[in-house]
């Protein structure tokens, strides 16, 4: 799990919607875009068009409407990003 990663998933505990992470980080957008489609394909993140609707938008719908989604690290996520917590810890 890369720093980036880590820091990412630090943010979606609880769900939450795009606008309110990015002001949480200081990652710019097009980073932001490129790590959170890296963490869905690791299934490491959910993506959600609502807060209680998980979706699974093809690379363009991604592309298009990232900033428009909420997102939440997944079990799987939150194991990984536990055990490098408690590594360094």
């Amino acid at each position: 799990m890369s720093e980036v990663e880590f820091i990412i998933i630090d943010h979606l505990y609880f769900v939450t919607d795009y606008a309110e992470f990015k002001m949480s980080t200081s990652f710019d957008d097009q980073l932001l875009k490129a790590i959170l489609w890296q963490l869905m394909e690791k299934r490491w993140i959910k993506c959600l068009s609502d807060p209680e609707t998980e979706i699974w938008p093809n690379i363009g719908e991604f592309d298009q409407n990232f900033t428009e989604y909420h997102y939440l690290a997944t079990k799987q996520g939150l194991i990984v990003h536990n055990e490098r917590s408690s590594q360094n810890g």
